[in-house]
């Protein structure tokens, strides 16, 4: 009878624990309702934001845009006095001849069975055209290259007419690369009609090379790496399907070709596509090929690869760190010129794979809490944002009648910022940059 009692006494307490759990299971539900909701808005949004200019899915082959905002004119007293510039290579043939090899190889033997679509026919014959204009360019500056930076250039003097002139020296160096060459001189041919009196010195060298573009081999992989790439794999199959693409151009669907094979075919068709935008007097365009949808999955996937390859991804072998020896040089040169009361300009002309890592190292704005989850990545680093096309990272130096060094920092001409504060935004104190620079090189 006791223990009846006592179960009797208890059961209140026990209803209550129940319905507190169901409570906070209907609670957590709903907070997973909420949070799933915003991912998917969020998603929207950024979707939205890529889309509303196609090109920019092309990633690293996104054509160079100039910016439109205006900039924040300087604090009273201060002129700018010298530019540290980093640029990448205007645009470019693709830098293997093999996506033309192979859209060719398997859109050619389709037609050879009778199996290619209307739409697979009008494919082919624009892709034979661009095919013949690649014929021995890999990796060659395109005329829209070379026009990216006679305009940077000419926009840098515009910005900083005071930092050239009588008595100024402006030092070129370039990778040994012919596109980073051909880039140089169109930037310093722009800025020599514009400044004839500014002293202009071009060179190119291997002593150069170790910090124009450094060898990311240099620091091993590790377990993370490893891992990373089969997520990065997996990730891959389920975020976009070859299988519409293949029912536009092939009668059976693609059923001739191996799962793998109409993969490499969807991503070379890609490759051509992008890379076409660099060459707009081709009259030649691919878009048409690809739903928003596949190209959204298809830039994702280029971003990821940026951030495994230069070792942006918690973990993962820091390979960005290799590219010290540009900032200390960067750092040293800028240094000099202050010490001698010199103006002019520091001008380094290489690669996009040395501008990823340069700006993860910096933390601007655009390149840094990069997550570890790889469908969460496109929020966090977007590579038509930090590398296109003739991109570029300036560091613009101000002082006044006291000496007091301001810096700019700009990323392709468009102001930027480092988690560092200021009294001046978007301006910064040398010594301070500086200090801080040489801090995330110590960490």
């Amino acid at each position: 009878m006791k223990k009846i009692l006592l179960l009797l006494l208890l059961c209140p307490c026990l209803t209550v624990s129940a319905q507190t759990d169901k409570s906070a299971i209907v609670q957590e539900q709903k907070d997973a309702r909420i949070s799933s909701a915003e991912r998917e808005q969020t998603r929207l949004t950024v979707k939205s934001e890529v889309l509303q200019d196609i090109r920019q899915t092309g990633g690293t082959y996104y054509a160079y845009t100039p910016p439109v905002t205006p900039m924040t004119e300087p604090p009273a007293g201060y002129a700018p006095f010298y530019v540290s510039h980093y640029g990448r290579h205007g645009s470019r043939y693709m830098l293997s001849y093999k996506y033309y090899e192979r859209a060719l190889r398997y859109l050619s033997k389709a037609d050879s069975m009778g199996i290619l679509t209307d739409f697979g026919k009008e494919v082919l014959s624009r892709v034979k055209v661009a095919s013949i204009d690649a014929v021995q360019r890999d990796g060659d500056l395109t005329r829209l290259g070379g026009e990216q930076h006679q305009g940077i250039s000419a926009r840098m003097y515009a910005r900083c007419t005071d930092a050239f002139g009588a008595g100024a020296h402006v030092h070129a160096v370039s990778s040994t690369s012919q596109r980073c060459i051909v880039s140089m001189a169109n930037f310093c041919m722009s800025l020599k009609a514009l400044s004839p009196s500014t002293d202009i010195f071009m060179e190119t060298s291997q002593r150069y090379m170790p910090w124009i573009i450094a060898d990311r081999k240099q620091i091993p992989t590790v377990r993370q790496d490893t891992l990373y790439e089969k997520q990065a794999s997996e990730f891959e199959s389920q975020l976009y399907s070859a299988d519409r693409l293949m029912s536009t151009l092939f009668a059976n669907k693609g059923s001739h070709l191996h799962h793998s094979q109409q993969r490499q075919l969807m991503r070379a068709l890609f490759n051509i596509t992008t890379d076409l935008q660099g060459l707009p007097e081709l009259g030649v365009t691919l878009w048409d090929v690809f739903t928003g949808d596949e190209l959204f999955a298809l830039w994702q996937m280029d971003n990821i690869g940026w951030c495994r390859s230069e070792g942006l991804l918690p973990g993962c072998a820091p390979r960005y760190k290799v590219h010290y020896p540009l900032v200390r040089e960067m750092i040293s040169k800028a240094d000099s010129v202050i010490n001698c009361g010199a103006h002019g300009a520091d001008l380094r002309f290489g690669h996009d794979a040395t501008i990823v890592p340069l700006a993860f190292i910096m933390q601007l704005d655009e390149c840094r809490d990069i997550p570890s989850d790889l469908s969460e990545l496109y929020k966090h680093f977007s590579s038509y944002k930090v590398t296109p096309m003739g991109a570029n990272i300036q560091l613009v130096f101000y002082r006044n009648a006291a000496n007091d060094i301001l810096v700019k920092i700009l990323h392709n001409e468009r102001e930027s910022s480092v988690p560092l504060s200021t009294a001046h935004f978007p301006y910064y104190r040398w010594t301070d940059l500086r200090q801080y620079l040489e801090d995330r090189m110590k960490n």
